[in-house]
């Protein structure tokens, strides 16, 4: 089993010197990253919205953790600490920024944004899913490395396995909450969902772990993009469980 150690074998990166100001090479990897928006006045380390990020992001490093040391080919270890410290991940960082205030968008793109995140789902729950199809503007990798056998052009196939067999939370939105809005015609939500009784939704611990290294949520961040043709489509997949 291949030992995979980021900080000996990129010491650079992570061990810079204190003493001086020094430009680094950073090799290509892949990253998973939250972009995110903090509400004007509020702190970085009382922002619900910076907390979540943190959260979703430590669940996707644990679980990519847990699965390369599982998977058959080229399986990947990690370096261990002593006690009960299992396996050591590589440092989260955060970028943070300040900008003008952007140009507020009108009431009613807003409530167009929010009426096609709602639509969305509820084309999903139904299993309308060429409408549901229509109404999405992001990535089909995901559902595409998880049917390998389906036609990845067939994108109304690709949702409802996503739906019925992969795991994807396809439930009707129970609350949506505009966070943010952008010049481009982009609008951020944060989203509840509701189960069949009309409880809210949780996503609780995943992979065999703690409520301490996987915190339950509630509440995940939606952004709706107007294209071109002037109609709003959602841009992130449902919600994963494994």
């Amino acid at each position: 089993m291949h030992k995979l150690d980021l900080k000996k074998q990129l010491k650079h990166l992570y061990q810079p010197s204190a003493r001086e100001v020094s430009l680094v090479d950073v090799p290509s990897m892949q990253f998973a990253m939250v972009d995110g928006v903090i509400p004007a006045g509020a702190a970085v380390e009382s922002s619900e919205n910076f907390r979540h990020a943190l959260e979703a992001l430590y669940r996707i490093a644990y679980t990519l953790k847990f699965r390369s040391r599982l998977r058959k080919k080229d399986p990947i270890d990690y370096p261990r600490k002593v006690g009960m410290r299992l396996l050591v991940l590589s440092a989260v960082l955060a970028a943070l920024w300040a900008c003008r205030p952007q140009r507020e968008q009108s009431e009613p793109e807003a409530a167009l944004a929010e009426q096609a995140l709602r639509g969305f789902f509820a084309d999903l729950h139904a299993g309308r899913y060429a409408q549901a199809a229509a109404a999405y503007a992001g990535s089909y990798e995901t559902m595409i490395d998880h049917n390998p056998g389906l036609d990845p052009a067939d994108h109304a196939a690709l949702f409802h396995n996503a739906c019925t067999i992969n795991g994807a939370q396809c439930l009707q939105v129970r609350s949506a909450r505009l966070l943010e809005s952008t010049e481009a015609g982009e609008f951020r939500f944060e989203v509840e969902f509701q189960l069949e009784d009309g409880s809210l939704f949780v996503q609780g611990p995943c992979c065999e772990g703690s409520a301490t290294d996987f915190p339950p949520l509630s509440s995940f961040t939606y952004t709706v993009s107007k294209g071109q043709d002037g109609r709003f489509r959602v841009v992130e997949m449902p919600v994963y469980v494994p």
